[in-house]
């Protein structure tokens, strides 16, 4: 009988289980039935409320919702998944995506980790792809075609974007116990459409970090609240690993930290103060954050430390205005407008010392936003755009602030009450006939004032999109997102305003927000994503991609760019023949070294900023380096590799490989001390032993100006001065004696300058036909090509434009038919690339040199024959590998400086956190307070968070010195006094 009833049970028990799954698959596959949820409705509870219907509530509906949107405006404007458009722009067609194709080379073995050919003539590979394999998105790269990763770029940013909620929820689930679910979804998804986001989505790695900053908040909480700090250490690690956010982050938490430590006045059970133990396991927590992420952000600080990109803080911070430009910095914090409404209201509870610090470092941060000093010191002292790098900060402390709000309530169970609206003992019917009337009146004032904007938005959109056109809002675009975002605040604070007054639940709320949500962020997603979608042309780089594996050649050879290509709209395509897959040596990126930066301008490519194009020079300095096919628009006329409907790959006339040999050995030189074309003509002299003279210098006749250089001719300055009235030139008349490349130069100082005083100076005609309207520009300022021409005169005319000083400067010859018969004569040290390791032999008939066409800089090592040698930099910029005569052996190696080390760091600080734990376990500690309590002792212990407090304190101190004292004090040390009457 006890079997018949057991198996009753079972059979029972079996039946519930199924039912349960089909009634929680129904719920899932069923939206509508998600409302059951989100209003709290009984039914939901008593038919399908679970622990899978929960997770699916919190951490699956809030995403789809996400993607739900954005497809839906991507499906409206024909963006990729839903057409050929793509809302990549600015750095993420110049950066983001080629960096990403990169990520994909190194995946499939087709680039070096360590060494980078792709990029700069070669370069650090690490610091180029540092933070792609720590983001789980990145390696949707494996699936795709590099043809098509411009579009599928979109994709990638939506599910970064969907991911944010996820981890907010979770930060909510954690922070904010008390806080309804439906109302942290409503928050999690402001954060997920927040301005901050959409305007600054360009860079690719940026979305990673907002999605990671909840977790780290979390984990600050976990800290504080219940001493762990596994959470804390990991997500900071993983913020630190990425250095244009972990200076603010680790800012933001000293911040925190050290206002906690003044602020929290409990005490513990054995009667110390509480910040004490918070204050240690802070340091002890930060301490594993550093050792985990070692090997990333000592690679960087090397990398950074030989760029271009350092600036002197007292000439840059003593320059900048007062304040802010509004224009393109407030926009930022006009979204999620319901944190303004909510954080005006904090002040009306008590509040803990959480609370406070939180209130503390929003306020804190949102000074940087009105002083520019203080924002550039943020930045760590400068920036060339986006100038409000941390307010994601802000936006996620806002959005905390906000449901630390949400959550005060005299009970849990008032909290999780389906049918009460706080603090009130109204009957459920008589409740919801004023959710209803409420609802209703709403629902009229928000329909009147929605439809309003959407009219607006459609009207001054032109107006509105500045930033998605120019990078930098206007006066203009302002004053209209003022307005939408003021209507928006206007809602936000009617419908919290009914809440407050008892007269919508919480539930409702929820709802409401939501729904305000939706069309905030409707608008935000057409002012910010949907215009830079007219800029890129999709199918012109899917052809520039199409270019990939054309070429079938075993020699190393590098390829470049003829000119810009209009393979995308972008200003820049430094980076593209890399991220098809080619040997390249342009480069764009904070990092690129100034060694290298300054030796291609001194070679005669166009640069500027941290932009390196592969176009510029001459066919010189093009065989210098290796580069044996240009990439170029169709030409019938022109041979042709490979060509497609639009580009083409041509061979190039003269080619050095990778390694040849310097008759001498001492060949570094000065760079700014000589001229561009003097430069050329001194490495041509070492390659072929001082035998011939490859370019001449032409003599101009000047009309209507001067015209004068300086006598040293070490140190040789050119000046032109025009005329008033008349229009002023330099003419040049040539006789060209068998085939020569004509070629114009004007070229000042080394920088990495938006803009130079010789811009603009010259238009250029030649033959009567006019080559430039105006030269040098920002967007191409190297040597120029002026045509190569064969028996015949060639006249060449240059309008003086403005006044001009300059160090290099002349239109040159170059002798084609020499360079012909002379570039067989090199003789070549072919060395084998292999990863990151070049390796060959040389039978030197003297002693000299090989110089290697890679930038000289740290972590390379070389042996000739079998032993250990000293790398010499030559011409300014290149490797130097000493040899003897006779046979020499080379191997040569690089390593990224302190790599290893930090490696071992890492694995160091990953061991110590595995034994940690185990301990933990075996000891059954709840957290690492109490084996540090166990093991040092209770007076040892007490010493160490006395230490660890003062030392955040001090640390808070200085961090406010250094961020808002010292820019600001530097800034009115500027000011000279009023002279005396």
């Amino acid at each position: 009988m006890q079997g018949i009833l057991l198996n009753g049970y079972n059979s029972c028990k079996a039946k519930n289980a199924l039912a349960e799954i089909a009634l929680t698959l129904f719920y899932i596959v069923f939206p509508p039935c998600w409302l059951l949820a989100f209003f709290g409705c009984g039914l939901y509870g008593k038919i399908f409320k679970n622990r899978v219907t929960s997770f699916f509530n919190r951490y699956i509906v809030p995403p789809i919702a996400v993607i739900g949107l954005f497809f839906f405006v991507f499906a409206k404007n024909g963006i990729y998944p839903f057409g050929n458009k793509t809302i990549a722009w600015c750095d993420l067609t110049q950066q983001g995506v080629p960096y990403w194709m990169n990520f994909k080379s190194v995946l499939e073995g087709k680039d070096d980790l360590f060494l980078s050919m792709s990029n700069a003539a070669g370069m650090n590979g690490i610091t180029l792809i540092r933070s792609f394999f720590f983001y789980p998105f990145s390696y949707i790269a494996l699936l795709l075609e590099r043809a098509e990763m411009m579009e599928a770029v979109t994709v990638m940013l939506v599910l970064k974007f969907a991911t944010c909620s996820i981890t907010a929820m979770v930060f909510f689930k954690i922070a904010c116990k008390k806080l309804h679910p439906s109302l942290a979804a409503a928050l999690s998804l402001m954060y997920s459409f927040c301005a901050y986001g959409l305007m600054y989505y360009q860079i690719i790695n940026w979305p990673d970090t907002m999605y990671v900053t909840p977790l780290f908040f979390a984990g600050v909480y976990l800290l504080v609240k219940e001493g762990k700090i596994a959470l804390y250490a990991i997500s900071l690690a993983f913020v630190m690993q990425n250095f244009a956010f972990c200076f603010m982050t680790v800012m933001a938490t000293i911040l925190f930290f050290g206002y906690y430590c003044i602020a929290n006045k409990n005490k513990t059970e054995n009667g110390k103060p509480e910040s004490n133990k918070v204050a240690l396991n802070f340091a002890i927590g930060s301490a594993f954050a550093a050792l985990l992420c070692t090997f990333k952000w000592i690679a960087f600080f090397s990398s950074f430390g030989a760029s271009a990109r350092g600036v002197n803080l007292e000439e840059t911070l003593a320059a900048e205005t007062f304040f802010t430009s509004k224009n393109t910095l407030y926009p930022l914090l006009m979204s999620s407008a319901f944190i303004f409404v909510s954080a005006f209201s904090f002040k009306r509870y008590a509040k803990n010392a959480v609370e406070k610090s939180c209130m503390f470092v929003f306020g804190m941060m949102m000074i940087p936003v009105l002083m520019e000093p203080i924002n550039a010191m943020w930045h760590g002292g400068s920036y060339m755009s986006f100038p409000g790098r941390y307010v994601y900060l802000i936006i996620f402390l806002g959005l905390a602030i906000s449901g630390a709000l949400l959550s005060h309530s005299k009970t849990a169970d008032e909290e999780l009450s389906n049918a009460e609206v706080t603090g009130d003992n109204r009957s459920k019917w008589v409740n919801l006939a004023v959710n209803i009337c409420s609802c209703y009146i709403f629902f009229i004032i928000s329909k009147y004032l929605l439809s309003k904007i959407l009219v607006f938005l459609e009207l001054k959109i032109a107006e509105l999109d500045n930033y998605s056109t120019t990078l930098w809002g206007n006066s203009s675009s302002y004053k209209n997102l003022l307005v939408i975002f003021v209507a928006f605040i206007f809602l936000y604070a009617v419908a919290y305003a009914f809440y407050r007054w008892k007269l919508i639940a919480k539930q409702v709320l929820a709802l409401i927000l939501v729904i305000t949500l939706g069309f905030e962020a409707y608008c935000a997603l057409n002012i910010y994503v949907v215009p830079p979608t007219t800029k890129v042309n999709t199918e012109s780089f899917r052809l520039y991609a199409d270019l990939e594996d054309k070429i079938e050649d075993e020699d190393f050879y590098r390829v470049k760019n003829e000119k810009f290509l209009r393979a995308t709209y972008s200003v820049s395509e430094a980076n593209f023949p890399g991220a098809i897959g080619y040997k390249s040596m342009g480069h764009y990126s904070s990092l690129a070294s100034e060694t290298y930066l300054y030796f291609a301008k001194a070679l005669g490519y166009s640069s500027m900023w941290m932009k390196i194009e592969s176009f510029g020079g001459t066919k010189f300095s093009d065989a210098l380096m290796s580069v044996k096919y240009t990439i170029n628009t169709l030409n019938e006329k022109k041979d042709a590799v490979y060509r497609n409907e639009k580009y083409q790959i041509e061979e190039n006339e003269y080619y050095l490989p990778l390694g040849v040999f310097s008759y001498e050995q001492d060949i570094d030189v000065d760079l700014m001390k000589i001229s561009r074309i003097d430069l050329q003509e001194m490495i041509y002299d070492s390659l072929t032993n001082n035998k011939y003279d490859l370019f001449e210098e032409m003599t101009p006749v000047a009309s209507n100006c001067t015209f004068k250089s300086s006598a040293k001719s070490s140190d040789k300055k050119y000046h032109i001065t025009p005329k008033s009235g008349a229009s002023a030139t330099l003419e040049y008349k040539i006789q060209i004696d068998g085939t020569k490349t004509l070629y114009f130069d004007c070229f000042d100082e080394f920088s990495n300058e938006l803009s130079e005083k010789i811009y603009n100076a010259f238009s250029i005609h030649v033959n009567g036909k006019k080559v430039k309207s105006k030269y040098p520009v920002d967007s191409s300022n190297g040597i120029l090509n002026l045509g190569t021409f064969t028996d015949t005169t060639v006249t060449v005319k240059l309008g003086v434009l403005e006044k001009v000083a300059c160090r290099s400067f002349g239109v040159f010859t170059m002798d084609d038919d020499l360079l012909t018969k002379t570039i067989s004569e090199v003789n070549a040290a072919t060395l084998t690339l292999d990863g990151n390791e070049f390796y060959g032999t040389y039978n030197a008939k003297e002693d000299g040199a090989v110089v290697v066409s890679v930038p000289y800089g740290g972590g390379f090592k070389c042996t000739v024959n079998g032993k250990e040698i000293e790398l010499e930099q030559a011409y300014g910029g290149l490797i130097s590998i000493p040899v003897s005569k006779g046979e020499n052996s080379i191997n040569l190696s690089y390593v990224p400086p302190l790599f290893y080390e930090g490696i071992i760091i890492s694995v160091i600080g990953i061991l110590i956190g595995i034994a940690a734990y185990i301990f933990m376990r075996k000891k059954k500690y709840a957290t690492v307070y109490d084996g540090v309590y166990d093991i040092c002792g209770e007076k040892a212990v007490d010493v160490l968070g006395v230490i660890a407090k003062v030392c955040t304190i001090i640390a808070l101190i200085a961090v406010i010195f250094a961020l808002y004292v010292y820019p600001m004090l530097l800034k009115l040390s500027n000011y000279t006094e009023l002279p005396v009457k």
